[in-house]
C-alpha cells in the first residue's frame, strides 16, 4: 500500500515538472516566431501623446492617428472615416 502511494506521489511530481518544462519551452518557441519581440503585427502600438479627434471626440495616440494637415495646423483622427467627414464639413 505504501509503495503505491509513493509511486503516485512521484508520478504527480514528475508530471508537474514535465508540464512546467513544456510550458517554458512553448513560450520561448512562440516568442521566437512573433515579430518585434513578441508583439503581433496587427496590434496597434501604444504610447505617444493623445490627441482629440475633432469629428467624434475620441482620443487617439499620435503614433496611430490618421493625420491631415491644413496649412500649419495638423488634425488627428481615429479613422479614415472621421477624416473624410471632416473634409466634407
Amino acid at each position: 500500500m505504501m509503495r503505491a502511494v509513493l509511486y503516485l506521489i512521484v508520478t504527480v511530481l514528475v508530471l508537474a515538472l514535465l508540464r512546467g518544462v513544456i510550458g517554458i519551452l512553448g513560450k520561448t518557441f512562440l516568442s521566437m516566431l512573433q515579430p518585434e519581440g513578441g508583439r503581433r503585427g496587427g496590434e496597434p502600438r501604444s504610447g505617444g501623446q493623445l490627441r482629440r479627434d475633432p469629428v467624434c471626440g475620441a482620443y487617439v495616440s499620435e503614433e496611430v492617428a490618421v493625420k491631415k494637415t491644413l496649412g500649419k495646423k495638423t488634425f488627428f483622427f481615429c479613422s479614415p472615416a472621421c477624416r473624410d467627414k471632416h473634409q466634407e464639413g
